[in-house]
């Protein structure tokens, strides 16, 4: 091969290399332009179940669930065909991480209609009905331009579970449908500020027995036993010299943006005359936050109803007035106590 048939040769591999470059970068940028979805998912319509899903603040792009072993709850979505032509919904799941703790049971289609409230009316929130439980949807004819609720229900792991669990937030859901033409299609959404995100458990968190209960109040102290701070112990109690004792696991309030000292409280009562179950008003309660008593109540209703060597049980109500009200009393605290002996 002489010098000019080398140069030549060059020059066509050049070409060449260059012809295959452009054709790999015009393949990715259609890669990267798929044909546009044909439906579009809404934001969250409610959601409903013992870990009272949202009910405290979470992090920034989700929602914040307690953990409870076995519990089950519900979220509602809305998803909408945003073609010329009718689609059958038949599977929406989301897409869940191994060894996740949260686990989807079934899923359910409802039917929806815009609602529009009138100018300057009140109108209360337009949701669907939960039904819960388990179960495959069946295939719901969905119209264009319409909508439908899509209802995904869950269930929470065992104790047994918790260790080796995986703490990543379920963030996306899965959507498979069917055009006219018989063909099907599969859409992954984004959850976005709907992620569920697990407040990851600690042992302590499965110890029994569990005290239930509720802190009504200034916002900065409301809170719950469905808000114990992870590892938390408490809701022991001591009997002295006819003396009863009680202290509550720790709550996170309804405010708190960390895991500081600076937003935990707890719930103690001290009752002087102590004689196993029966019926008493002379104790105090007090709400606790770091390490400060901002509440206390000298005339609670106390009722306990089992006490042993081990365990107590009572429901308990302070800070409301015999009339029903609450006027003037900052707090109320009511529930059930439950402590082991110590």
């Amino acid at each position: 091969m002489t010098i000019s048939d080398t140069a030549a040769y060059l020059r066509v591999m050049r070409l060449a290399c260059v012809l295959a470059l452009t054709l790999l970068i015009a393949g990715a940028a259609a890669a990267a332009s798929p044909r546009p979805s044909p439906i579009s998912l809404g934001g969250m319509v409610e959601s409903h179940g013992a870990p009272d899903l949202g009910s405290a603040p979470g992090r920034r792009g989700g929602e914040l669930l307690r953990f409870l072993p076995r519990a089950q709850f519900q979220l509602g979505l809305l998803l909408q065909n945003r073609s010329k032509t009718p689609l059958e919904i038949t599977a929406a799941r989301v897409v869940a991480p191994p060894r996740s703790l949260i686990h989807q049971i079934g899923t359910h289609f409802h039917r929806w209609h815009v609602f529009k409230c009138p100018p300057g009316a009140f109108c209360p929130a337009h949701v669907f009905p939960l039904k819960g439980g388990a179960g495959r949807p069946r295939p719901f004819a969905l119209a264009a331009r319409r909508y439908v609720g899509v209802e995904l229900d869950f269930a929470l792991g065992s104790c047994k579970d918790i260790p080796g669990a995986n703490p990543a937030a379920l963030s996306r859901l899965r959507v498979t449908f069917r055009r006219p033409d018989g063909t099907t299609g599969r859409r992954v959404f984004s959850l976005g500020a709907t992620s569920i995100i697990l407040r990851m458990p600690k042992p302590a968190d499965c110890k029994d027995p569990r005290s239930t209960l509720s802190i009504d109040g200034p916002q900065r102290y409301e809170s719950s036993n469905y808000w114990t701070v992870p590892g938390s112990t408490g809701d022991v109690c001591t009997i002295r010299n006819g003396m009863l004792n009680f202290v509550s696991r720790k709550y996170q309030t309804e405010i708190s943006r960390a895991y500081s000292d600076l937003h935990y409280e707890e719930v103690t009562f001290h009752l002087d005359r102590f004689k196993g179950p029966g019926a008493y008003g002379d104790g105090t309660v007090k709400l606790i936050a770091a390490k400060r008593t901002v509440w206390r109540s000298h005339t609670p209703v106390v009722q306990v109803t089992k006490a042993t060597k081990r365990e107590v049980i009572a429901t308990i109500e302070a800070g409301r007035l015999p009339s029903g009200t609450t006027r003037g009393i900052p707090f109320h605290i009511t529930g059930t106590m439950r402590c082991s002996v110590r």
